[in-house]
């Protein structure tokens, strides 16, 4: 079977399928780290006598560092450990969609997949009914070490388990949500000081100060070249900014009611509709944000022309690596999520209250011995696992002093320039997705280690998480239902989202909007929302 998939796959895959060497290095000591003392030691597991050979579809982390995970020094450790040899499989970049339906659709599966599951349509419920996936309860007895995570932050028990209690996967996992207080608004403060602006606190200060970007010069070279507004095609920069009419671009909860809402038909969504559409007829929006995409919104940043532009705690080291030689001074900070008329200041993002977001490691039913990719996948919940998949291989990547770690040279003075979360890459997963803990403070050392990215993140973690919702889980009847309805009332939104805002239609074409939504069926939609939020908190 395991042959099968790399000849099917093997159609769009250049060299694929890696097979992960051997590695002998000895597990590093305990760290200190967030995770309970019941999880204080790694789950040793009783090998067998052959490594179970085993297969694991990923998309490849970090293209421009290692050709496969193959590469990932942590992985192979962990490997021989547990006594598997890994088959990576990684679809070609550009291609995941396509590779992954192919795959699905080929009933011939790996025996471990990383992937976001609420992309999988019905959700992890609906793979599990398909008979892709096998729900992991029934070996919890063998999850030694995700058990311990369990009992020491149950949140994220609830998170990970569906409603019945199934455990669909093995989840990526923050253990802080702080962690999770990544995204926001970021904003030239050397352009605010040359201008004498405060930094904006409410939605009518953000409006006045991108007006003064646009008339003022700013940058400085004399031309009317400023735009105070850098958006591209998702036009995700406008959506967020919903947050200030304390409206999101999707579902919510109702601050007044605390039940389930669906942001774009509530009263207020009309309101900022208006706004945005006033925005752009000014010019403080990017004329081409409907047709250019994230790498042209950076080159128009580059070019010391963007004022603020949406981005997480990562954006800030890119920025200024990406300008500091050609714009002497340049800094970028924080702004703070925008009030509006003694409004609370709504977080917009869902992530900053899910400790477990949909993404993790499924083992399917194409595996031969699920214990032995169990006995693999539990190790990363482990403070050994943390170490090996946060910060590397001790001696190489990090060093450990008095309970403090430390990141070598190799990795903060990359040869490449690569930034830290790069370079770490050749040792462990670092920040990215996996079966394991997202621990807060490896995020901190590589993600938090200048002053602007440290202080957006306290700034992004005091905003109000009022409007957000968990991750929900629906049943294989009402996402079918669901689906149904909201795939056409996503697309109808979306299309009046662009109009409205660039002046094709105007704001009064939103009423027609709701009124078509409703037809659609939104409110069912908003029922089968509410009935999933009640099982949440049943659990």
């Amino acid at each position: 079977m395991k042959k099968m998939i790399c000849a099917l796959l093997s159609l769009l895959i250049l060299s694929a399928c890696a097979q992960a060497p051997a590695g002998n290095a000895p597990a590093s000591d305990a760290p200190a780290s967030t995770i309970a003392s019941a999880a204080s030691e790694a789950a040793a597991p009783e090998t067998v006598e052959a490594p179970y050979q085993m297969t694991f579809y990923m998309p490849l982390l970090g293209s421009n560092v290692i050709a496969s995970h193959a590469e990932v020094k942590a992985a192979n450790i962990i490997a021989e450990m547990t006594n598997v040899a890994i088959e990576w499989i990684h679809p070609p970049i550009g291609q995941e969609k396509e590779t992954f339906n192919i795959m699905v659709a080929s009933g011939d599966f790996p025996d471990a997949i990383y992937y976001r599951w609420t992309d999988y349509p019905g959700g992890a419920t609906k793979a599990i009914a398909d008979g892709f996936l096998i729900p992991l309860d029934p070996y919890i007895d063998q999850l030694a070490n995700l058990t311990a995570l369990f009992a020491e932050i149950p949140e994220i028990e609830k998170q990970t388990k569906l409603d019945d209690g199934r455990i669909p996967f093995m989840p990526a996992a923050a253990n802080d949500l702080r962690r999770r207080a990544f995204d926001g608004y970021l904003i030239r403060q050397d352009w605010l000081d040359k201008l004498g602006l405060q930094m904006p606190e409410t939605i009518t200060e953000l409006h006045d100060v991108l007006a003064a970007f646009k008339d003022q010069d700013p940058n400085g070279n004399g031309e009317a070249d400023e735009i105070p507004l850098i958006v591209d095609k998702t036009a995700n920069y406008i959506r967020s900014l919903a947050s200030a009419w304390g409206v999101r671009d999707s579902f919510q909860l109702d601050p007044s009611t605390k039940k389930v809402a669906y942001g774009p038909i509530m009263p207020s969504f009309k309101e900022f509709l208006a706004e945005m559409s006033k925005w752009y007829a000014e010019g403080l929006i990017d004329r081409e944000f409907a047709s250019i995409d994230s790498k042209m919104a950076d080159s128009k940043i580059a070019g010391d022309i963007g004022g603020t532009i949406r981005g997480n705690t990562a954006t800030f080291e890119r920025y200024m690596n990406l300008m500091t030689d050609s714009v002497p001074g340049v800094m970028w900070r924080g702004i703070p999520f925008p009030t509006n008329g003694g409004s609370p200041a709504y977080a917009y993002d869902e992530n900053r209250v899910r400790l477990v977001w949909g993404q993790g490691v499924g083992v399917t039913t194409g595996s031969d011995n699920p214990e032995a990719v169990l006995r693999f996948l539990d190790y990363g919940y482990s403070k050994e696992g943390y170490d090996y998949y946060g910060w590397g291989v001790e001696g190489e990547s990090y060093t450990k002093e008095n309970g403090e770690y430390k990141l070598t040279d190799i990795i903060t003075n990359d040869p490449d320039k690569l930034p830290t979360t790069s370079a770490i890459l050749r040792y462990a997963f670092g920040n990215n997705g996996f079966a394991k803990v997202h621990n807060f403070d490896f995020w901190s050392a590589t993600e938090l280690n200048n002053e602007p990215s440290k202080s957006a993140n306290e700034l992004w973690f005091t905003a109000d998480n009022s409007l957000l919702l968990p991750l929900l889980s629906l049943t294989e009847e009402e996402s079918i239902e669901y689906a149904n309805i909201m795939n056409e009332v996503t697309t109808l939104f979306d299309e009046i989202l662009f109009k409205i805002v660039m002046g094709v239609d105007s704001v009064d074409s939103y009423d027609n909007f709701v009124s078509i939504a409703k037809q659609m069926g939104i409110d069912r939609a908003i029922e089968l929302q509410q009935a999933a939020y009640d099982r949440y908190l049943a659990r």
